[in-house]
């Protein structure tokens, strides 16, 4: 597509205009990002098999939706630049069927002031009609705590680990968990 730009001049040229491109849903809830509501990302592949596969550059995307016979604008997202065959993760906004409560309910620290545990608590509800799985990342505050919890996690590196829980349609799934730092 051509386009003419006078000196000086600042003009909106749409790239590409793409739908039927294969995504997944994620529900995750970061603390450092909101205390009470979980985000929505979509996650796509770049790639030609799934009707991409070029180079994206910084900018914003349109996402929309199929409402009936017509197309409904969703909102804008921006994006970095991203290559082909890459992943693309969209932040979509906040879902409004799930909610989460985070406290600590446990603090400790030892008398020289070198060893703190703290200990946590996750509710996260699902007011929705089907069954989903919310992905918690937390932060460790300093980068050599150690977690406990009774549900499995993974560490994502020195400051981060995750946890995927299931939460069953119209309930609630609780998560606990206590980190050690010392120094």
């Amino acid at each position: 597509r051509s386009t003419t730009l006078k000196a000086s001049s600042v003009k909106q040229v749409e790239f590409l205009n793409k739908s039927g491109i294969a995504y997944r849903k994620v529900y995750e809830y970061n603390a450092d990002l909101s205390a009470d509501r979980v985000g929505v990302k979509l996650v796509f592949d770049n790639a030609e098999k799934n009707k991409m596969g070029m180079p994206l550059p910084m900018g914003n995307v349109r996402l929309s939706a199929e409402v009936g016979p017509s197309t409904e604008f969703v909102r804008t997202i921006p994006i970095d630049h991203t290559p082909k065959d890459e992943k693309v993760t969209l932040f979509a906004g906040y879902a409004f069927e799930l909610a989460a409560e985070r406290r600590v309910t446990r603090a400790v620290r030892d008398q020289l002031g070198r060893i703190r545990k703290q200990s946590f608590e996750l509710k996260l509800r699902n007011h929705k009609d089907q069954d989903v799985e919310i992905a918690v990342v937390e932060r460790l505050g300093r980068g050599n705590g150690s977690v406990e919890s009774d549900h499995p996690f993974e560490k994502i590196d020195a400051y981060q680990f995750r946890f995927v829980a299931a939460v069953p349609k119209n309930g609630e799934k609780i998560l606990t968990w206590t980190v050690e730092y010392t120094w």
